[in-house]
């Protein structure tokens, strides 16, 4: 098991005090999964899983289970031996990237979270073997401009690049995102227009209002 807890919950005194139990996941042995399967949880593609970088055993292919948490006595952590299960901080962050991640994201309209993001990812995941303009993309977020994020009524993409606007190939998007008028006109979703932004003249509001659409491939952190 993993506690998967904040740390100030797990602590004796602090708050701490106030949290008599800790929640744990399960850690499952993957090394039967089919390879593709376990590059992809390596990369980070797969929800549900993280690989411990620093298994117990050397060699193993162990990953932490975020389907199920269940509560832990701090009482049995306190005659319990820990042992570090990853090698980094970083790692360790990646981990609580992935279950604030699970509770925090936004439930938005199934065409959208299906095909359109879906193809969104296959779109920068392909071109990024061979084409520069993905390396320009910090960010790619979901703005609802009239509706709801279950029953939106319009909505458009906002690209948040890391150089000028004016130097980024938009061409590539551009394309991709005329392709996807009609699964959102079936859906009785209207299309705007991509929005362009540098990340240096983000507008807070803009960029508060709208929602992260995770794409692992663009290797940009929680939100890329």
């Amino acid at each position: 098991m993993v506690v998967v807890s904040q740390t100030c919950d797990i602590a004796v005194g602090g708050p701490g005090q106030r949290h008599p139990f800790v929640q744990a996941c399960p850690v499952r042995n993957v090394a039967e999964f089919p390879s593709d399967k376990i590059e992809q949880i390596r990369a980070g593609l797969v929800v549900e899983y993280v690989l411990l970088s620093q298994p117990p055993v050397a060699g193993a292919v162990w990953a932490v289970d975020l389907r199920t948490s269940v509560p832990v006595s701090k009482a049995v952590l306190a005659a319990a031996q820990p042992v570090e299960g990853f090698a980094t901080e970083h790692d360790e962050i990646v981990l609580s990237q992935k279950i604030g991640d699970k509770f925090e994201r936004p439930a938005v309209h199934d065409s959208l979270t299906g095909p359109v993001f879906t193809s969104l990812r296959q779109l920068i995941s392909a071109s990024k073997k061979n084409e520069m303009w993905c390396d320009d993309i910090e960010q790619v977020r979901l703005d609802i401009m009239e509706g709801t994020r279950l029953q939106p009524k319009r909505v458009r993409l906002i690209i948040y690049t890391d150089a000028k606007t004016v130097e980024v190939d938009k061409k590539p998007l551009r394309t991709w995102w005329r392709s996807q008028k009609k699964t959102l006109k079936q859906a009785g979703i209207e299309q705007s227009a991509l929005r362009f932004r540098f990340v240096d003249d983000c507008k807070l509001k803009e960029y508060r209002d709208s929602i992260p659409i995770s794409v692992p491939s663009l290797e940009r952190g929680r939100f890329s």
